[in-house]
């Protein structure tokens, strides 16, 4: 009887050992088998668009979450496939890389990329593409304003139109507008060769030729001369930078920070007489007959007496700038200066 019970005890030992040995292989076979799904598996198998090659791209560069997002709000491949390579591609951005290449489409989709990332935080692809549209700004300009200006100042939007206002709230970055170099019939003071805005070249000649027939004068322009014009950015940082240390509340000047100078538009002239000096130029006849007429030609001054307090600028007759015929007029109306114009429109 005992032998009996020592041969049912071992056989029971056995039975329990091949059960797990058989509970293990069905657990290794179930991994195995879900393993096999997952190798199979498509995980594209919801994507209503079937083109192949897109299809390997995204498998290639979205993790599993990312599919799911393009599957979910059904966002087709020709909305991110051009930029899906790129250094820094987002798909979560995928609607604004497509717009802005629509108006840039010169760009490369690096470049498309890259412009929406360095951006997107500071300003909407709107006003991006505001900023790119044609004859406004370089990308470059942009940038160099996100990473140094932007808590100081405004990024001016139409920064081509004539009527582009700057002080030390309002800038145009590194622009560049596009200038040539005055007419030979334009005096210059010393004769040297100044660039200014395009747009100036034609209405400086009028003001010239309306001077010359008032005074009835032999000398060009009845002695007016032209002694600054365009001034680029890198140059207004240079003189701005060696004349920082010295500026005080009693400084008798302005200098303007780079970018937020008029002188850089290309709009703005500083006019002269040969021998007088800048603190006696209002009392010449040219400098009266500015005052009277500069305006019928599109110029105005910016800034005159009473101004200092609104802008910082001290009082400077010989400076005026270009704003178009019709508007010079309605401010010359106004009885103000144009930095008072634009700060009533506020």
């Amino acid at each position: 009887m005992l032998k009996m019970l020592d041969t049912s005890t071992l056989n029971g030992k056995k039975q329990k050992q091949w059960t797990m040995v058989f509970v293990c292989m069905l657990v290794l076979f179930s991994v195995w088998c879900l393993e096999l799904l997952n190798l199979h598996y498509d995980s594209l198998a919801r994507y209503p668009y079937k083109d192949e090659k897109s299809r390997k791209l995204i498998r290639e560069y979205l993790t599993q979450e990312e599919i799911e997002y393009i599957i979910e709000y059904s966002i087709p491949p020709n909305m991110f496939i051009a930029y899906i390579q790129e250094d820094g591609f987002s798909i979560y951005h995928a609607s604004e890389y497509k717009r802005l290449s629509e108006s840039q489409w010169d760009k490369s989709p690096a470049n498309i990329v890259k412009m929406v990332e360095e951006t997107r935080n500071y300003m909407t692809t709107e006003q991006l593409e505001t900023y790119l549209m044609n004859g406004n700004y370089r990308y470059e300009d942009v940038q160099y304003y996100i990473n140094n200006e932007l808590n100081d100042a405004q990024l001016v939007p139409y920064a081509m139109n004539p009527d582009t206002y700057l002080d030390g709230t309002h800038t145009i970055s590194t622009r560049k507008p596009t200038v040539q170099y005055l007419s030979e019939d334009i005096p210059t003071k010393d004769g040297k060769r100044i660039e200014v805005n395009e747009a100036l070249q034609q209405p400086l000649l009028s003001l010239c030729g309306g001077l010359t027939a008032s005074f009835s004068d032999a000398h060009a322009c009845a002695g007016l001369q032209v002694e600054s014009g365009y001034v680029s950015f890198v140059q207004q940082k240079k003189a701005y930078d060696a004349k920082a240390n010295e500026l005080t509340d009693q400084t008798p000047y302005y200098i303007a920070k780079a970018g937020h100078d008029e002188h850089q538009l290309g709009l703005a002239v500083d006019f002269s007489v040969e021998g007088i000096a800048d603190e006696d130029f209002s009392r010449t006849v040219q400098s009266q007959w500015l005052e009277e007429n500069a305006w019928k030609y599109g110029f105005l001054q910016t800034w005159n007496e009473g101004d200092e307090e609104l802008t910082g600028h001290q009082t400077e007759p010989w400076h005026y700038r270009y704003v178009g015929v019709d508007l010079a007029k309605t401010i010359h109306d106004s009885g103000l200066t144009f930095a008072r114009y634009k700060a009533q429109l506020k």
